[in-house]
């Protein structure tokens, strides 16, 4: 962390205080420094003092540049997805939104269980708390309460949650909580629905028309997909049915 600081701040002062220390460590609102400070005595309560000052008009810049890491860190976990081009994308994003639904009403249903949302779960919870009146507002009438989104939690906690989740979701709902999001099956889901929209039945021959629909469609964008990482030019509709 000290590292970090010494490197990162653009501050001519704070960063000659930085620097100029070379080992202590210190602590102050939960953040730990260790420092090389050379042949100044652990005790000394000047070196105490200014390093202090310093930690404490930049506790929030330190937590602000943490908060920014795993946010970097959760868009790359999103983009891996590809839902952004995905041939289902509206849909995905509506069964998110439902499922997110579902899930905030589990912690009025559950309250005090530890409750861990999948991606796209996470992807809406992300996007909601961007509007945070509306935000609060909703959590509170939904889930009984305000919800601070923690994304520091260890893995061990995450995984004994998310287990917890998948049963109370099946109970609750009688659906599966976690549910493959890839391409084929959200283009499948897409045009189930909305055949179910158009019409009350469907025979078994206008199913099997459906899924080839879908094939060539997902095929279509792969093949976009695969262009664009290769740095070709995309290929279009007519490209493909040749």
């Amino acid at each position: 962390m000290f590292e970090y600081l010494a490197t990162t701040t653009k501050h001519p002062t704070v960063k000659g205080i930085l620097t100029s220390y070379g080992t202590k460590t210190l602590t102050q609102a939960g953040i730990s420094l260790t420092l090389n400070i050379g042949g100044l005595s652990t005790n000394d309560t000047a070196f105490v003092r200014i390093i202090s000052a310093t930690l404490a008009n930049f506790i929030d810049y330190i937590q602000l540049a943490a908060a920014v890491q795993r946010q970097a860190s959760f868009v790359q976990k999103m983009d891996a997805q590809l839902w952004i081009r995905s041939p289902a994308l509206c849909g995905t994003l509506r069964r998110a939104q439902d499922r997110y639904n579902r899930f905030l009403k589990l912690f009025k249903l559950y309250p005090g269980t530890m409750l861990v949302p999948t991606l796209d779960i996470d992807l809406v919870w992300h996007t909601h708390q961007l509007s945070p009146s509306r935000y609060v507002d909703a959590t509170v009438d939904i889930a009984g309460r305000f919800l601070d989104h923690d994304d520091k939690l260890e893995k061990s906690t995450l995984d004994e949650g998310i287990d917890k989740t998948k049963t109370l979701f099946r109970i609750r709902f009688g659906k599966e909580y976690a549910v493959c999001t890839c391409w084929d099956c959200e283009a499948l889901l897409d045009a189930v629905e909305r055949r179910d929209e158009e019409r009350d039945g469907e025979s078994s021959s206008e199913l099997k028309l459906a899924a080839e629909e879908v094939a060539d469609s997902v095929m279509f964008y792969r093949a976009v997909e695969v262009a664009r990482r290769a740095g070709r030019a995309l290929p279009t509709r007519v490209d493909s049915q040749k």
